[in-house]
């Protein structure tokens, strides 16, 4: 009666101390179970989140079967929320972990999350598996995530957290570039977008390195149309030898339509368009040692465009 007077008049502090008191002189009476659960509450109210943890994992083992069961499990999900947020530095990566145990615990018990809560929490569990550099896990997740919600499919974050997965497994470059193709389909404007071109550049070269010859060609020109709009953006920020690399191979790309183009017709019949790359492509390549970088930079826009447009 004592406790319930307390609940009633909200004096939480006191009640915990007392239901504390209690618990540890009669934790073999029926009464407990009700005494351990108002602990809980006014833990959670006062925002005592390890504390509440505490008594929700006394709670879970000696009342397996209560009724209050399913209101307790979400009870946990705000709580171990609430402790990652307000983590440090250094119990950020215990409280994730935890965190990943809550979120799987819960999305394993039949009947407690809606299937709009299933997505938010697949997605959760998807991005905090990424952030404890668990790769394989979060895709693994996020192929569910998808399954159940295939809507989600041009979700950025989820779109950026298995893209960023990819990114990190040496052996799967040509997923990460799959799905960063999707990402900056779906999400042109999103702020990381220079930064995955760079890495689609990156990427593409590595594999034209590892591919059939007949298959180069096309990864090239994709690394160079990523690099491209980049220079078109961001042009001082490219280094010297990234625009070398691109003027070099839309020249070597002009000069190869040239010559089929010309072995086709005579150079007076050949395509103004074409004339203009070749001609730019020539300025290029005979430029004097000494200013030939100066030169390859200052008409590379010149001879980029030829190529492109």
């Amino acid at each position: 009666g004592y406790l319930n007077l307390l609940k009633r008049y909200e004096k939480s502090e006191t009640l915990i101390v007392e239901s504390r008191l209690f618990l540890d002189k009669y934790s073999d009476l029926p009464e407990s179970e009700t005494v351990l659960l108002n602990q809980i509450f006014a833990l959670y109210d006062r925002k005592k989140w390890q504390e509440t943890e505490d008594s929700l994992s006394t709670f879970f083992q000696r009342y397996p079967n209560s009724p209050s069961q399913e209101r307790l499990a979400r009870l946990r999900l705000n709580c171990a929320a609430a402790l990652l947020r307000e983590s440090s530095d250094e119990t950020a990566f215990i409280r994730r972990d935890h965190w990943i145990d809550v979120l799987k615990s819960s999305l394993e018990q039949e009947g407690l999350l809606t299937s709009e809560e299933r997505g938010r929490y697949l997605l959760e569990l998807t991005k905090n598996l990424f952030f404890q550099k668990d790769y394989t896990g979060a895709i693994q997740v996020s192929k569910q995530l998808l399954q159940e919600n295939p809507e989600l499919a041009s979700d950025y974050d989820l779109q950026l957290t298995i893209t960023l997965c990819y990114s990190k497994k040496p052996s799967a470059r040509t997923l990460f570039a799959h799905h960063a193709e999707e990402l900056l389909a779906n999400h042109s404007n999103a702020p990381d977008v220079e930064s995955f071109r760079v890495h689609l550049f990156n990427t593409y070269l590595q594999l034209a390195n590892e591919c059939p010859v007949e298959e180069r060609q096309e990864l090239l020109d994709k690394a160079a149309d990523h690099l491209y709009l980049i220079f078109e953006k961001k042009a001082k920020d490219l280094q010297i030898e990234s625009v070398e690399w691109l003027a070099q191979h839309y020249y070597e790309k002009a000069s190869a339509e040239d010559t089929l183009s010309l072995s086709k017709s005579s150079s007076e019949n050949a395509p103004g368009r074409s004339r203009r790359k070749l001609f730019c492509g020539n300025k290029f390549c005979f430029a004097g040692s000494a200013d030939r970088k100066s030169t390859r930079l200052n008409s590379s826009h010149q001879i980029i465009s030829y190529a492109v447009f």
